[in-house]
């Protein structure tokens, strides 16, 4: 009987540890969907390969950093954008900052869409991104648009929202 009970504490120790990690931050998150009921995924990856990505319909990447509030701005602005329009646009955010500051960020907002955290900045180096926030409209490994910044932020978010538009 203590072995049990013993074996069941330890299940659910080890079950909300990969679930929340030593911080208690999630590492998955859980949405409902109407057809398959509650589904659970991961709530930050690692590369752009490991994401639920599909690369046949077009993804913007939005690099961002959790202290910048003008780049959390930008991803709630598009998300709000993509989904209101029902546009067949996946919403992506790209950081490389430090992974507790990642989950806290992901849990204080309820990050619903895929956050990848770049430790080693392999996407900011592939695709030049030398600043936050930065956008880039992706289908398959073709880009659709990217980001000038050296242009003003009105002006970039015009030639985005029209580009987005255009693949109604």
């Amino acid at each position: 009987m203590r072995n049990r009970k013993s074996q069941s504490v330890l299940f659910f120790w080890l079950m909300s540890y990969l679930i929340f990690g030593k911080e208690g931050f999630p590492r998955f998150l859980f949405t409902y969907e109407a057809n398959l009921g509650f589904t659970c995924q991961k709530a930050y990856f690692l590369s752009l390969e490991e994401a639920p990505i599909d690369r046949n319909r077009p993804y913007l990447l939005i690099f961002f950093n959790v202290s910048c509030h003008l780049c959390w701005d930008e991803l709630f602005v598009w998300k709000d954008f993509i989904e209101t329009r029902r546009l067949p646009v996946q919403l992506v955010g790209i950081t490389r900052d430090p992974e507790p500051a990642v989950e806290l960020f992901i849990k204080k907002y309820s990050i619903t869409f895929p956050i990848i955290l770049d430790q080693r900045s392999h996407l900011f180096r592939l695709y030049q991104v030398k600043l936050e926030p930065f956008w880039l409209l992706l289908q398959g490994e073709e880009v659709m648009y990217r980001d000038n910044l050296m242009e003003p932020i009105f002006k970039r978010r015009e030639k985005l929202e029209q580009c987005l538009l255009s693949l109604r």
